[in-house]
């Protein structure tokens, strides 16, 4: 292998103003945390905001030209006006400062009237290290080239001023110069996360030999080569072994590499050594062998090779640039060839060259050195230097005259109309003031163009400034797009990804993934000394990412937020929340759970909470292992009745949760649902946004007919006990009420759970938001109160309620600020619970320890009745059978009218025990109405399909019996005489204002092809049972049954909704909707899949636009369905639709 090194610039004030930057923002951090910049620091109008503007970059950094010839072909008549701005490819300073540029500097240029020269900035920056004596790089992990603007349309007020050197007489000539080069192949990131990427693999080829030209090498001097080298060996350890001219060089304990860890979570461990060499020529060649001494190899990789050494000082190619790393006594630099065309820069501020003007003799310049480190650069006017390279003509725009906004959506330009479909979302409904920006534009005016996600976070930096720091309007970033650990693109799989990315902030190498994430929380630490020690930044953005990665998902976002705001499902899922918690670690995860449970059983949410503890649950062992099959099924039973949060507490994956795949990527994948809850995920890399393949929590996040709303989840590996500091702080702040009795907004829950954490925590960088910020879940904000039970105020007793009462409890309604809604008519909707009951867990596993808690899990009631200026009265009988422990029950209430207000309750004032002899006898069975298996039409002996919906209607006077307490009188399906369901009941939906009318829907699952028989048995609250039995046949793949199609709006003039009815109830269907013009011509298409609503499929929506995106004419169309469930599919005869004229 035979290359040149590559040189590149170091500045002294760049370092200077790094190391003061750390060093005032530590200071500023303890003294000062929340000063915010002046207002005054920002433009009020960028330079782009008027004018011609032409983007151009650089690969590398140096003297630059760009002729005038080129300058016309892109648009500029007059060269001698272009004026150049910008600062370059260096990655940004992570601190902020008042030096900070702000929009575009303009640049001095020198005109020679054929072209511009300029000095420009590449993507890697030098800095001198006084402990190595080294000068070290630094590459821009965001971009492989540095941006510049052109314009005609502002004069030239940047200039070059005059340096005349003072008297160099008796000084000693300085010939040579402390060079610096770098070799780096950045093709492979072993763990997909942090900033490093390697380069050749040494696996397979153990030695290679490598070349490089270093032209004018000073051959007085060694040549210091510094090697970075990565490598996993298990079990063993690894050496480098260098050879010079045929000889091996003398070893070092540097050039061992030591023995990896067996853990997964670390990639590599790497080493950096030094060697000199003596040379007689310009040309170093050298062999490097990688040697392994046992152990399994995984890694063995180059990483750089960084050049220190001593060049002659002259022209090189018409250019060169120079420093030294030590300030001489009584020294002058000698630059030979001097010319009337040569000129020589003080670039040690790039920003602001100083021309040097030496004192020149036969041809040779000499100028004197104020300081060590101080950069230079000389070249010929007349030679070929670097050229730029045209990158776009580019759109005026002006992000620094924007009033500052309530929202900031970050956006690809490929989604930006999504995005303008959010941003209007919140603008209608929450009245907020949304900017939704392309990306780059965001470059353009923070980073001189160069992709950097520190720009993003001085965007928001100037916003939160300008309202004055924390004391300013809460503000939220949405990042409508994914991202890549790849941010460049150039890795060995990132290159291959084409879908637009926004960028992600890469914390640390990459060499293990427990020091290594990514976090959005980056753009919202925005306090003047944060930046430094962002594991102790506060939060002060609500950031949450959608992470979209092409338009067909971007739409499907979108709807899926406008369903969700719609709030057209109403019911009591919505004070329900489920937690879930692992098993092993010596019961961790439930202790954990537990007090998640305790804090929002105590919160104003007013909320049930459903536990599935996976060791409470028989396991079975299987060929794979261990699986809690019963607690897969209530997991996805609550899932199907909808709940506003799921929490999850226990190991996991990016495609799954616990070791026993409670949940795993296919059951990700088909997770349709009609209620979406926002996920809770305390586990590892659940929520991983930043890497090629799709994370379950994107799946979840993306799924356009089902999933979750959002999630609040990890994309990185996390720690148990730091986990438990973060979801306490959700659980303390998702229900939490502001100063106006409002709910947060998903990014508020996050900040405020973080910002809480007092303690130093890297590991709540790992969280993210899957999400919209600024949504509000659909919380039932009105409050309802019980007054009464049976006639006793509960506020003055506390009433008991013994089995087979007549109960009679009676209430109110409040508004969300705590006043009577005597106004309020809907209904109301109570569940009643017994006592809670103690269950101890199995303590499976190596590391289990079996664990008690209580759970409220037997149903005494649910009902539907009507409320009436604000008041309700709801009666029942309680069952024969309850837990009979003289203990306080629970009343769960949520309320619904046709104004959209929702409300709901709970109430524990009440004690259940006791047995009431009294009461009325009732030896009557229910009365079962009906009962048939998909469809009315259903006949016994009928063919069905292999997993059928029973739906039933049934009453009693005395009402259904749905409680679990006692033996042998459950709700139950048996199959076949041998299979026994006991769950039916809670599939029981109750009849409004008749305590003793309901439906059952129950859902049958892989059922054999063949004869079968069904018995439903019911029994009431009095031990009285009836029970019907149906006779059907299984037939695999048959056909779904389609009894209608037909759209909602029908004329249509901007959109309408198709809808199928069928015989395939709460089933997961493929449906295509096409419509054709009168020729026969198809205008538009649909394909997709979901969940349908009991009957009817979920609604597709038309927007009366062609496959390209046009609105059709006006006029007559046809639309047809095909449908399909178990592979088999049915199509529909065409149905007209007129589309009227725009």
């Amino acid at each position: 292998m035979k290359t040149n090194a590559t040189h590149y610039i170091y500045t002294k004030r760049t370092l200077m103003r790094l190391c003061m930057g750390i060093f005032l923002c530590m200071i500023a951090l303890i003294y000062n945390p929340l000063q915010a910049l002046n207002a005054s620091h920002y433009a009020s109008r960028s330079q782009l905001a008027e004018g011609l503007w032409v983007k151009v970059s650089v690969g590398e950094s140096g003297i630059h030209q760009i002729t005038y010839q080129e300058l016309k072909k892109w648009g500029f008549s007059n060269p001698a006006a272009v004026t150049v701005y910008g600062y370059g490819g260096a990655i940004l300073p992570e601190t902020f400062s008042d030096d900070d540029i702000d929009d575009l500097n303009q640049l001095p240029v020198l005109d020679t009237g054929s072209k511009i020269l300029f000095y420009a900035q590449g993507p890697v920056s030098w800095s001198y290290d006084e402990k190595s004596q080294e000068y070290k790089h630094t590459q821009n992990p965001y971009s492989t080239a540095g941006y510049y603007f052109l314009t005609d349309s502002k004069s030239r007020t940047a200039t070059l001023t005059d340096r005349t050197t003072a008297s160099v007489a008796g000084a000693t000539d300085i010939t040579s110069f402390d060079e610096h080069a770098v070799y780096e192949q950045d093709q492979y990131s072993p763990g997909a996360t942090g900033r490093t990427f390697l380069g050749e693999d040494f696996r397979y080829t153990t030695s290679r030999n490598f070349t490089f030209e270093l032209p004018g090498v000073d051959n007085s001097e060694p040549v210091k080569l510094r090697t970075v080298f990565a490598a996993k060996v298990v079990g063993g350890t690894s050496k480098l072994v260098f050879t010079y001219q045929g000889e091996t060089m003398p070893e070092s304990s540097t050039d061992n590499i030591s023995a990896g860890s067996e853990s997964s979570y670390e990639f590599f461990k790497n080493t950096s050594t030094l060697k000199e060499f003596n040379l007689d020529s310009e040309e170093l060649a050298f062999s490097l062998l990688f040697r392994q001494n046992g152990g399994s190899l995984s890694l063995a990789r180059l990483d750089y090779f960084r050049f220190n050494y001593k060049r002659k000082l002259q022209l090189y190619n018409g250019s060169i640039q120079f420093r030294l790393k030590q300030m001489p006594q009584n020294g002058c630099y000698a630059l030979p060839g001097y010319t009337t065309t040569t000129h020589i820069w003080d670039i040690s501020n790039p920003q602001n060259p100083v021309n040097i003007i030496p004192s020149v003799e036969n041809g040779v310049a000499r100028f004197g050195i104020t300081a060590a480190h101080e950069e230079y650069v000389a070249f010929d006017t007349q030679a070929s230097v670097g050229s730029v390279t045209f990158v776009e003509t580019v759109a005026n725009q002006d992000l620094h005259g924007m009033a500052t906004p309530d929202m900031v959506i970050l956006t690809p330009k490929e989604y930006l109309s999504y995005a303008q479909s959010i941003a209007q979302l919140h603008q209608e409904t929450d009245g907020l003031e949304v900017a939704v920006i392309e990306h780059t534009k965001v470059f353009n005016e923070f980073s001189s163009g160069t992709p950097d996600a520190t720009a993003y976070r001085r965007l928001m930096k100037m916003f939160f400034d300008r309202e004055g720091g924390i004391g300013g309007k809460q503000l939220y970033l949405l990042l409508f797009g994914k991202g890549l650990y790849d941010n460049r693109k150039i890795g060995e799989t990132g290159k291959y990804v084409k879908y637009p990315t926004l960028l992600t902030y890469q914390h640390g190498s990459g060499n293990d993934e427990r020091a290594s994430y990514t976090t959005d929380d980056y753009f919202g630490f925005l306090d003047d000394g944060s930046g430094v020690r962002i594991a102790s930044d506060k939060l002060r953005v609500s950031v949450g990412r959608l992470p979209v990665k092409s338009e067909q998902e971007a739409k499907d976002v979108v709807d899926k937020l406008l369903n969700y705001v719609a709030n057209t499902d109403k019911g009591s899922w919505k004070n329900q929340v489920c937690v879930v918690a692992d098993d092993e670690n010596y019961a961790t995860h439930m202790k954990q759970a537990e007090d998640i449970c305790n804090i929002l059983e105590n919160s104003d949410a007013h909320c049930f909470v459903n536990k599935i503890y996976t060791d409470a649950y028989t396991a079975e062992i299987t060929s794979t292992g261990r699986t809690y099959p019963s607690a897969k099924k209530k997991l996805f039973q609550v899932l199907a009745d909808g709940v506003l949060v799921v929490d999850y507490i226990g190991h996991g994956s990016t495609v799954a949760w616990t070791h026993e795949n409670l949940l795993n990527i296919t059951d990700i994948q088909s997770m349709y649902l009609r209620r979406l809850p926002l996920f809770i995920t305390a586990t590892c890399d659940f929520g991983r946004y930043d890497h090629e393949d799709t994370s379950g929590g994107e799946i979840l996040c993306l799924n356009p007919s089902g999933g979750g709303i959002a999630l609040i989840t990890t994309t990185r590996v996390v720690y148990i006990s730091d986990n438990h500091y973060l979801n306490k702080g959700v659980a303390q702040e998702i229900f939490k009420k502001d100063e106006n009795s409002g709910y947060p907004r998903l990014g508020d829950i996050l900040r405020e759970a973080k910002c809480n954490i007092q303690q130093t925590d890297s590991n709540k960088l790992n969280y993210t938001l899957l999400g919209d910020p600024a949504l509000k879940l659909l919380y039932p904000d009105y409050q309802i109160k019980v007054t009464e039970i049976n006639g006793q105020d509960i506020t003055q007793t506390t009433p008991t309620i013994q089995a087979r009462d007549s109960v009679v409890i009676k209430g109110e309604i409040y508004t969300p600020q705590g006043e009577k809604a005597t106004d309020y008519n809907g209904i109301i909707c109570p569940t009643v619970y017994d006592s809670e009951v103690s269950v101890v867990t199995h303590g499976y596993g190596e590391e289990g320890e079996v664990f008690e808690f209580s759970e409220r899990s037997n149903r005494l009631y649910v009902g539907k009745d009507s409320i009436v200026g604000g008041q309700f009265e709801i009666a029942f009988k309680m069952p024969r059978e309850i837990n009979f422990a003289d203990d306080r029950g629970l009343i769960n209430l949520y309320c619904y009218n046709d104004q959209d207000q929702e409300g709901s309750g709970n109430e524990s004032n009440f004690i259940i025990g006791g047995f009431n002899d009294n009461s009325n006898d009732d030896f009557d069975g229910p009365e079962i109405y009906y009962a048939f298996l998909n469809s009315q039409d259903f006949q016994n002996g009928d063919e069905v399909n292999e997993s059928p919906m029973l739906i039933a209607e049934v009453y009693d006077p005395s009402g259904i019996n749905i409680s679990d307490a006692g033996i042998g009188h459950q709700m139950t399906v048996t199959i076949d005489n041998q299979t026994l369901y006991t769950d039916v009941a809670s599939y029981f939906d109750p009849a409004i204002g008749d305590p003793g009318r309901g439906f059952i829907n129950y859902p049958l699952s892989d059922l054999s092809e063949g004869n079968h028989t069904l018995k439903l048995k019911v029994w009431d609250t009095e031990n009285n049972s009836s029970e019907v039995e149906l006779a059907f046949t299984v037939k695999a793949g048959l056909k779904p049954v389609i009894y209608d199609l037909y759209a909602d709006q029908n004329p249509a003039s901007t959109s309408t909704n198709f809808y199928l009815r069928h015989n395939r109830p709460d089933a997961i269907i493929n449906v295509t909707i096409s419509v054709y013009n009168l020729m026969g011509i198809e205008v538009w298409r649909y394909t997709g899949r979901g969940l349908s609503d009991m009957y009817r499929s979920y609604p597709i929506s038309w927007d009366l636009t062609d496959s390209s995106g046009r609105r059709v004419p006006g006029g007559i169309y046809l639309y047809k369905a095909l449908i399909s469930t178990d592979n088999e599919h049915e199509a529909t005869r065409s149905k007209k639709l007129c589309v009227t004229g725009q």
